[in-house]
């Protein structure tokens, strides 16, 4: 895959993006449908600051139809609920990094519940998209392990784990290439650890503003997902009007920002801080996934008076669903919720963060303001459609940056950069 960039010092911020999209100012990376294909625009650098020299980040890809059994055959199979491996040991062999890579954390409390974890990694790059194909040097993903067990996967450069005990926790991330070998640079593990003490429930307190927030603008959000061969799905999640701003989580509301919520057949399971989430074992049957898009301060958005949310429905076979998200826990006292924790009740009596924001949890194929929904009956295991690359467009495609101040404008291109 290519993205197509163009970096400028020729104004300073704000600008105003002119190309393919609507007029307005781009707000984080956003995205628009047109026809079959899907462009997702922003900045290189985000969050753009004024004086700083920037550039315009444009991907295209088209909407085809294409069945699971189509893509690359996995290299190996895991179970993620557990981390047991049914390949040889050479399968799971670490790779060494092409160029130097490195990584750090960064962990804190929320001021609600768990905790923020931050991955700051250098000569690698996420690819949520690319998990399970074929190795590409200094692209993947990231495995999280606290106080040594494996409690998920991570496709982004935030994540929040809830559900700790509390008490000194010792957070571990290691970067892992597309078929989750380790990664190694120089033969040392590209990986980091820090230490976070967890507080007492109840420690951390949190007001509500409001049971919603209404947005200043058109506000939307869709939601894919693929079969991940491991188990579970892979989520991705498209916005239109809104911003995932992981680092204000739980601060003051900013309009057109903030973090996303995940729900699994009515049981909240987590937040989402990126675009991509894995979801690990699900129950046999229909699993309705329902995504919510958040204000900083946890509050739901509305546009047009309705919730801006997104509903799938999941399909899982019977020989391939495990404890599903919310099930009484196994013998061995754990809910295997596929990040590794039990996403019960706070102190508060509040789910997962402090919030329940539940609406009627039905499996609606079109609900109101804008949302984009997507089911699949479960007899069908077939990926309705996937997003492909559109390769080649630097050569015809231009965009138009305009000084809102002053209202000059000019006419840049584009040149290619591989995903």
């Amino acid at each position: 895959m290519q993205r197509l960039f163009r970096k400028f010092a020729w104004l300073s911020l704000p600008l105003l993006l002119l190309a393919l999209l609507a007029a307005g100012a781009v707000l984080g990376h956003d995205g628009r449908r047109v026809g079959d294909y899907r462009l997702v625009v922003g900045w290189l650098e985000e969050p753009a600051y004024e004086g700083l020299k920037n550039g315009v980040d444009l991907r295209v890809t088209k909407l085809v139809a294409r069945p699971p059994d189509q893509d690359e055959e996995p290299p190996h199979s895991h179970d993620e609920g557990d981390d047991a491996h049914s390949h040889g040991e050479s399968d799971d062999a670490p790779i060494e990094a092409g160029a130097p890579m490195e990584v750090h954390i960064e962990a804190a409390p929320d001021s609600l519940s768990g905790v923020n974890v931050q991955i700051i990694a250098s000569g690698f790059a996420f690819a949520p998209r690319q998990v399970n194909r074929p190795h590409r040097d200094g692209v993947g993903h990231a495995h999280i392990y606290v106080d040594d067990v494996k409690v998920g996967r991570v496709y982004t450069p935030w994540v929040h784990l809830d559900g700790l005990e509390p008490g000194p926790r010792v957070i571990r991330v290691e970067l892992n290439a597309n078929p989750h070998n380790p990664y190694t640079y120089g033969g040392v593990p590209v990986t980091a650890a820090t230490q976070v003490v967890i507080p007492e429930p109840g420690a951390s307190a949190h007001a509500h503003t409001a049971e919603s927030i209404a947005a200043r603008q058109p506000m939307s959000v869709r939601l894919d997902w693929q079969p991940d061969p491991l188990g579970g799905a892979n989520l991705q999640i498209a916005t239109e009007g809104f911003a995932f701003a992981p680092q204000n989580a739980g601060a003051a509301h900013i309009p057109g920002e903030g973090h996303a919520h995940i729900y699994v057949n009515g049981v909240k399971v987590g937040r989402l801080y990126g675009p991509a989430f894995y979801l690990g074992k699900l129950a046999a049957g229909a699993n309705e996934v329902r995504v919510t898009l958040n204000a900083n301060s946890h509050e739901p958005y509305t546009w047009n008076g309705a919730p801006v949310e997104a509903a799938v429905t999941i399909p899982i076979a019977a020989n391939q669903g495990g404890p599903g998200y919310g099930q009484p826990a196994d013998d061995d006292g754990h809910s295997h919720n596929g990040d590794g924790h039990n996403h019960d009740s706070d102190a508060d009596g509040h789910n997962g963060d402090g919030h329940s924001h539940d609406g009627d949890g039905g499996n609606s194929s079109q609900r109101p303001g804008g949302v984009k929904t997507l089911a699949r009956p479960l007899a069908s295991p077939v990926v309705e459609s996937v997003e492909e690359p559109v390769e080649g467009l630097e050569s015809t495609l231009q965009v138009e940056v305009t000084h809102r101040a002053s209202g000059a404008a000019r006419i840049f291109g584009f040149r290619a950069a591989p995903e």
